[in-house]
């Protein structure tokens, strides 16, 4: 029998042409944890495993907070036992054995209660830029762009220079690809741009954009800002 821990960045990327047989009679369970699974990664383990993986919520500061199934959808998270938790103005804050006083711990995350107990994640309180004096949610523009056909993942940041511009490293689907060898960077970018009108401030529309074949990762699967900021250079 055969217990799996992984990581977003490991199961993102499971290959169609494995023969996956001999593992899903041995799997018990499937755990990921360091970083939120996404949504069609969480269907492949479903339909090539057998099974749901199980979402573990926490940070390295405040150990394990919370778990979900993860089936694509967006479940609710409940807390692990012994975790308790709170929000102040939309900030997670919990209390847990993994810390080392039973004082209030305040994340970096923004949440909502979603009346069973559990909890939905906003986005990172500390991934909110002001441009033009304007506050922008950098999560909120991802998770439209991710709502796209054309986009499998993308991170957005800040450039610093004499103007604040954002710029968007995305990666397109296979449908996405396509028109981008068809239409060009220039026109493909104007579509992601246009499929953002109406949902974000004109301010946050991305000005530059990188379209790779996959998201700078570290040994451990995590894309840092530095790494992300690098494939602007020069802008």
């Amino acid at each position: 029998p055969v217990v799996l821990i992984a990581s977003p960045a490991h199961l993102k990327r499971l290959p169609d042409t494995q023969d996956w047989q001999p593992l899903s009679r041995a799997l018990r369970a499937v755990f990921s944890s360091g970083g939120a699974l996404p949504a069609d990664a969480a269907r492949d383990v479903l339909r090539l495993w057998g099974q749901a993986a199980i979402e573990v919520f926490g940070s390295t500061e405040t150990g394990g907070i919370a778990w979900r199934r993860g089936d694509g959808s967006r479940t609710p998270w409940q807390p692990l036992p012994g975790v308790e938790w709170r929000l102040q103005d939309d900030v997670l804050e919990v209390r847990s054995p993994h810390l080392p006083s039973m004082a209030w711990w305040a994340t970096s995350d923004r949440a909502f209660a979603s009346g069973d107990g559990g909890f939905q994640l906003l986005g990172r309180a500390d991934r909110i830029v002001k441009i033009e004096e304007r506050r922008i949610s950098l999560d909120a523009i991802e998770t439209r762009l991710r709502e796209s056909e054309w986009l499998d993942e993308v991170r957005l940041l800040a450039l610093p220079g004499p103007r604040t511009l954002l710029a968007a490293v995305a990666v397109p689907t296979l449908q996405g690809r396509a028109l981008l060898d068809a239409e060009g960077r220039a026109v493909f970018s104007q579509r992601l741009r246009g499929w953002l009108s109406g949902h974000c401030d004109p301010i946050a529309l991305p000005r530059r954009w990188r379209f790779p074949e996959a998201l700078p990762a570290d040994a451990r699967g995590k894309t840092s800002e530095r790494a992300l900021a690098a494939l602007f250079r020069p802008l």
